[in-house]
């Protein structure tokens, strides 16, 4: 990506006593309005990811690096002011808001908590006795709440509202680095669509950065330029968002993709169904950690780890056939083209 990253992960590692919950990921996330999306099923490790990189869970091994500090190495005082720099929007809103707490003193004591009630609010227009209420009810009106609501509890608001209060209450601080932690998996979809607007419009306003985690291909063209597919804590594809989803060089991703719902009849594709679910990280199989459920595995796949190797412009898989899946190879009763894949000729299948 052009420039220097504002956040470089280099060989991330995250162990909990015997398990690898996250092995050797690398990403990196260039300055906002930018956004990078870390895609996989639940137990794939890109939650332990985004806590790792806010420090919320101790890094077994690697590096992170926000704007050449790093992270790793802060303490005390420079950890907090990364704190401010880098906010987490957890999954479940109905967990990470207090249930005994109103809104806005959710929302206020982030303020007094990084000492934003006495100083800097003048610049945002407010000041005397009520600041603290006057900004918590800008961030609010900003995350396309009615600043009424700051007297509710959680429970009185909507699936939709509790997270879009945790987005602004995350946004009190003025970040520069959002973790957007599964923001819309609870949520019906029109609740979906008004968070990822919401989203949308944040990340020009306020020229965000951010990771977005999600098992959800759908949902991240036209938000991250950047995607990273992880599988068993290993990352199995990372490449640029449209490149990677029109031509998939990993089964795994092909299979995910093959799961996103098209409206357009034309432009729906076989189903790929992945036998079984991903192994335990505490016992992973030997050789390539996706083989067992591989539908295009051959022998080596069965004792030899894939290591990561670019396969086209900006495009790194770990997958021992990626040239011939980058190329069109496609596992058998799933030949349907992707729409934006070679024409002129079918599409190789696995005999």
């Amino acid at each position: 990506m052009p420039g220097e990253a504002m956040l470089a992960v280099r060989d991330l590692r995250v162990t909990f006593g015997l398990v690898r919950a996250v092995d050797g990921v690398s990403l990196e996330i260039g300055r906002g309005p930018f956004g990078v999306a870390l895609v996989g099923e639940s137990g794939s490790g890109k939650t332990t990811v985004g806590r790792a990189i806010l420090r919320l869970v101790p890094a077994a091994g690697g590096t992170i690096r926000f704007e050449g500090r790093d992270v790793l190495g802060l303490r005390g005082r420079s950890l907090r002011e990364y704190r401010r720099a880098a906010q987490i929007v957890f999954q479940d809103a109905d967990n990470s808001l207090d249930p005994r707490m109103r809104v806005g003193a959710t929302i206020g004591e982030v303020l007094k908590a990084h000492g934003l009630a006495a100083r800097g609010l003048a610049a945002h227009g407010t000041a005397g006795r009520g600041a603290v209420g006057d900004r918590v009810a800008a961030l609010l009106r900003e995350a396309a709440l009615a600043p009424e609501l700051a007297s509710r509890y959680p429970h009185q608001l909507s699936g939709g509202q509790r997270q879009r209060v945790a987005i602004a209450r995350a946004l009190a601080v003025s970040p520069r680095l959002l973790v957007l932690d599964e923001p819309t998996s609870a949520l019906d979809v029109t609740a979906q669509a008004r968070i990822l607007a919401l989203v949308r419009r944040l990340r020009e306003e306020r020229q965000l950065a951010y990771l977005l985690i999600t098992h959800n291909l759908a949902i991240i063209p036209g938000l991250c330029e950047q995607a990273v597919v992880l599988y068993l804590g290993r990352v199995a594809e990372a490449g640029p968002t449209a490149g990677l989803l029109a031509r998939p060089a990993h089964p795994y991703t092909l299979a995910l993709r093959s799961a996103v719902p098209e409206v357009d009849a034309a432009a729906r594709r076989s189903r790929i169904i992945l036998p079984g679910d991903a192994p335990h990280a505490a016992t992973p199989p030997p050789g390539c950690p996706f083989h067992p459920r591989c539908p295009l595995a051959l022998g080596a796949c069965r004792t030899d780890v894939p290591g990561l190797r670019t396969v086209a412009p900006g495009r790194q898989v770990a997958c021992h056939r990626a040239e011939e899946v980058f190329s069109g190879l496609r596992p058998p009763g799933a030949a349907a083209q992707l729409a934006d894949e070679r024409p002129g000729g079918p599409l190789t299948t696995e005999p």
